[in-house]
């Protein structure tokens, strides 16, 4: 799903993205910065 989302961001003039083959949970594992927002 990720690959979906870096193409359609690369498509509207977005780079330097990354493909997260393994997942949001990869990269909170191997300690990347995120952050949270509570949506409304």
């Amino acid at each position: 799903m990720s690959l979906q989302a870096v193409n359609k961001l690369v498509s509207l003039g977005y780079w330097n993205l990354l493909d997260l083959p393994e997942g949001f949970l990869k990269w909170k594992i191997t300690g990347y910065p995120f952050s949270a927002t509570k949506g409304g």
